[in-house]
């Protein structure tokens, strides 16, 4: 019998014969008082709802509540939590049935053995359930405590959502689909969809992993497709990811093409916990068993709302095709399939941007949400029967810490062993860089093991980055994040020009440092915004003296660098804003070393840099006469200044970010 007949026998049997709480005898007076008045309310209920089935679960369920706000530990069969979990699960089956995909295609695109796009190793799948387990038990013997299971996804602007309302991403749809079942279990399942437009995973996305994505992740998905066509970049967020200290679950959504495969068995073989979401795959899955959307006749015969317009002609979805057309990112639109291309987007009129052929619309993002909800409650299950058995049928109070306090050794014996690891292999140039000059000779000199390894500390404009909604970065006390927006959001660009050319407002920044600035024209008027936005630090040809950023902040050395880490080296990375599609305007200064007519001066501790050293995309790595460390120490003054020759324009060089190794 396999583990969803399984949990499905176990709830069959609960709902015909009501179980006792399992306290147990030992228990304080005043546990036993409360235990028999949840009893006996639960008898209570189960008169009033006329004696429902489902009766035997809403007994346990209120005693677990009710255990739970007077700070006890539940001592609950297993059976209860089997059976919450599955009661979710057939809720969930119903709900999705009945509004979305219809009974026939609902088992064809999500029973267990549907789910074949998910690619892993025993071993990962191991790993991903042990911390499931984890969160579960970890609720039973410490009721009050936070539950969260953090789910992070990091993308560009297809992981955003872009084109849609920021709730129809996938990420929103995952959460969506598998909220209430992990809540059934106590375990709070958090998303964070920080993917952002125009990025690639690497360098600076990578090297400010924990920055922007948090140190509380569980799991990190990578969804870059768009703009990594260097599979370096993906190798080098990957191994970064190993030097996070909750060493999360890593989910790729890549083509099984064999491109970036080895890279993805490299971090399986070093035993980080990997999986692969095969897009090419999960496609061909809904051309085979979804029919193209025709005009139909008969309304009964139309797909289920979510599949309508979906499969459209000679096989396109959304009426969308693979092409050659680098402007559209190799995805144009079918010229026959306009049903399906006017049904792409569910969006009010306000919030059209962003509809291009290469964003998926409401339909795909539904879709992948769902089965990646599906595949996670389908481990989740996995690791509550697991549990169950290794239990045996003994009270719960017996072992459930016991089990706790071994599978936290496991993980801490895991973890320890992730961090000893080295890259391999450890070739100087195995991260060489198309298009960047000398690459090879540059990640010599600053060594493989340190890009890839070494701690780092990143001071970011960039939003979504849990640094700049938690304050660290302007070591604001002003703390939210993109729902309530109660954050330090910074200056809004044409305020800040004001402030600089009025003199009545004061000194512009009394510490002499570069403004944290946004545009207007990235926030975008409508009911569900996009949340990522390329904020930076403004430094302008108009500013008579240095400006002068001081990294880490107190606060950033305080959140990101305990005392068990080894010390910063002093390896300093500036990565400048990024200009959408690489098309810059004339005012913005680029980080070179040439001094034509407009550059930017910077000094290290008031010590001029020798030069740049560009590492990839925007970034690049300052150097001095010694090399490209600056001496250990927590603290740096990285002092900038535009210097132009020509008069009666206004220059501006946009910093991202500045990253300490």
């Amino acid at each position: 019998m396999g583990y969803l007949e399984n949990t499905r026998a176990k709830y069959s049997r609960l709902r015909q014969s009501p179980q006792d709480s399992g306290a147990p005898s030992g228990v304080f007076a005043f546990q036993r008082h409360a235990l028999l008045a949840t009893i006996a309310m639960a008898f209570v209920i189960g008169f009033l709802v006329g004696r429902k089935e489902i009766t035997p679960v809403l007994f346990s369920s209120i005693s677990y509540k009710l255990s739970e706000t007077i700070g006890l530990s539940p001592n609950l069969p297993m059976d209860h939590w089997i059976g919450m979990l599955t009661k979710e699960r057939i809720l969930l089956e119903d709900r999705l049935m009945s509004t979305e995909y219809g009974n026939t295609f609902y088992a064809q695109l999500f029973e267990p053995t549907q789910l074949s796009m998910f690619e892993t190793t025993d071993e990962s799948r191991a790993h991903l359930k042990r911390r499931l387990k984890i969160k579960f038990l970890s609720k039973l013997v410490h009721p009050l405590q936070p539950n969260n299971f953090v789910w992070a996804t990091a993308g560009d602007s297809i992981a955003a959502g872009h084109g849609n309302m920021f709730n129809q991403s996938y990420t929103a749809m995952l959460e969506d689909t598998v909220g209430a079942a992990f809540a059934s279990v106590g375990i709070n399942f958090v998303t964070r969809n920080y993917g952002m437009s125009f990025y690639s995973s690497g360098p600076e996305l990578a090297l400010c992993m924990e920055a922007i994505y948090g140190k509380d992740v569980d799991l990190l998905s990578w969804d870059f497709l768009l703009h990594d066509s260097n599979p370096q970049r993906m190798r080098l967020w990957g191994q970064r990811a190993m030097g996070h200290p909750k060493k999360p679950t890593l989910f790729f959504f890549v083509p099984n093409d064999g491109e970036r495969q080895p890279y993805l068995q490299e971090l399986d073989d070093q035993g980080l916990s990997v999986f692969a979401y095969d897009i090419g795959e999960a496609e061909n899955a809904v051309r085979q068993k979804i029919p193209e959307t025709t005009p139909v006749e008969d309304p009964s015969q139309q797909l289920p709302p979510a599949l309508e317009h979906l499969v459209c002609t000679q096989g396109s979805l959304e009426g969308i095709f693979p092409c050659s057309d680098g402007v559209r990112y190799g995805f144009c639109e079918h010229t026959v399939a306009q049903q399906c291309l006017a049904h792409k987007y569910d969006t009010p009129p306000d919030c059209t941007s962003n509809q291009h052929s290469h964003h998926p619309g409401w339909k795909l993002h539904l879709l992948r949400g769902r089965l990646l909800g599906h595949y996670m409650i389908q481990l989740l299950e996995e690791s509550i029967m697991e549990i169950d058995e290794i239990g045996g049928g003994r009270s719960p109070s017996s072992w459930q810490r016991i089990l706790l306090d071994q599978l936290n050794r496991e993980e801490s014996a895991y973890l320890h062993q992730l961090e000893k690891k080295k890259p391999s292999p450890a070739s100087d140039d195995s991260y060489a860089v198309e298009g960047v000059p000398n690459s090879a000779s540059i990640i010599r000199e600053l060594g493989v093991p340190n890009l890839f390894r070494a701690p780092s500390i990143c001071h970011t404009a960039l939003l979504p980055a849990e640094s700049r909604y938690k304050g660290y970065v302007t070591m604001s006390d002003q703390v939210g994040d993109w729902r309530d927006g109660n954050f330090d959001i910074g200056t809004n660009k044409i305020k800040a020009f004001q402030w600089a050319v009025d003199s009545s407002h004061g000194p512009l920044q009394p510490w002499h440092s570069p403004l944290l600035v946004y545009e207007m024209g990235d926030r975008h008027r409508c009911s569900s915004p996009k949340i990522d936005h390329k904020d930076y630090f403004l430094v302008r040809n108009t500013e008579k003296d240095w400006l002068h950023m001081y990294v880490p902040t107190e606060t950033e050395m305080q959140v990101y660098h305990h005392s068990g880490k080894p010390p910063l080296q002093g390896i300093l990375i500036v990565c400048v804003a990024h200009c959408p599609n690489d098309m810059c305007p004339p005012e913005h200064v680029h980080l070179n070393n040439e001094r034509k007519e407009t550059w930017v001066e910077i000094q290290v501790d008031g010590q001029p840099i020798k030069k740049v050293l560009p590492l990839d995309g925007t970034c690049s790595i300052l150097e001095n006469k010694h090399g490209v460390r600056w001496g250990s120490q927590t603290n740096y003054r990285v002092s900038f200044k535009v210097v132009t020759k020509k008069q009666g324009f206004d220059y501006l060089f946009k910093i991202s970010s500045v990253i300490v190794l």
